[in-house]
């Protein structure tokens, strides 16, 4: 589901517009993790693909311990 918050960023007014699915939001060919637009402008948003998210140390080993390997 698209969420759309309002935000202050030194001083001024925006829409922050985000996903609460964890996929990308799009407009028209480009897609962002999340947009921040002046309050006035009226954007619409879609959903797009899900954001890709880089795998750490204790993604592996959380996965490994799940297999049942001792570390």
């Amino acid at each position: 589901m698209i969420i759309q918050e309002r935000v202050t960023i030194n001083g001024k007014d925006y829409i922050r517009t985000i996903s609460s699915e964890g996929l990308y939001v799009k407009r028209g060919t480009a897609t962002f993790t999340e947009a921040i637009d002046p309050q006035a402008s009226n954007r619409t948003y879609v959903e797009a693909d899900p954001i890709e998210v880089e795998a750490v140390t204790e993604d592996y080993i959380n996965a490994l311990r799940g297999l049942g390997v001792v570390i």
